[in-house]
């Protein structure tokens, strides 16, 4: 071997050392002309890329359900892939109108979910009490949405010392206004019930039919919702 070849391989044998020292791969090596290639001595082999990740189904919204009667709201939700439980509620909403949803309109659920649906029972809806703590005319009445413009109303009148029951009867929402009569074998008594902003107004007309002569007469009574 010529002087130049033995540089060579001299050099070949101390790359060589070198690479093994670094922890590289041999791929290829050769004398005359001197040929040598090395890789990362990291042998691991990348997996393929798997792409994106998949996010699993798409979550849908709760839809916005204002506004919405039972109905619709039912067909609403169900297109979205949803269920309701429905639940009524004493508010000032119209009745079977959407009053609240939970979780809230636009909150992204699982698929299926079930969502709270309130509807309002009406505006006559409800226990209304007396403002009037003492007061010696009507002191509670219960009004009940039976369906349509029909109602169910059960006063109680101050009697001492338990108040009076005057038991239910229906009642008929004419406009704004609710009206039932209630004949108590000694006299008729003509209800009128509204609304004066979230306060309950009830107005009643006393006509004794017991031949003991006593004067018709009016009351009028403001109520609270309990």
């Amino acid at each position: 071997m010529d002087k130049v070849g033995k540089v060579g391989a001299a050099v070949l044998v101390l790359l060589l050392f070198i690479a093994l020292g670094e922890g590289l791969t041999i791929q290829k090596i050769g004398i005359g002309p001197i040929s040598i290639d090395f890789n990362s001595g990291d042998n691991t082999t990348s997996p393929p890329d798997p792409g994106p990740a998949s996010s699993g189904p798409e979550r849908p919204a709760v839809p916005n359900l204002a506004g919405k009667n039972r109905q619709a709201a039912d067909a609403a939700l169900t297109a979205a892939g949803l269920k309701a439980d429905f639940v009524a509620v004493d508010n000032d909403a119209a009745a079977d109108q959407v009053v609240s949803t939970s979780p809230d309109s636009g909150t992204r659920v699982d698929p299926n979910s079930t969502v709270r649906v309130e509807i309002s029972r009406g505006p006559f809806a409800g226990t209304w009490a007396n403002v009037d703590a003492k007061t010696r005319s009507i002191p509670q009445v219960t009004v009940d949405t039976a369906a349509g413009t029909s109602m169910t109303l059960h006063v109680w009148g101050a009697c001492t010392p338990t108040w009076c029951d005057w038991g239910t009867v229906t009642a008929t929402l004419v406009g704004t206004e609710l009206r039932a009569t209630y004949n108590q074998g000694f006299s008729t008594r003509d209800m009128r019930l509204t609304k004066n902003g979230s306060q309950l107004v009830v107005r009643s007309h006393t006509h004794f039919t017991d031949n003991s002569g006593r004067a018709d007469y009016d009351s009028v009574d403001t109520m609270n919702r309990k």
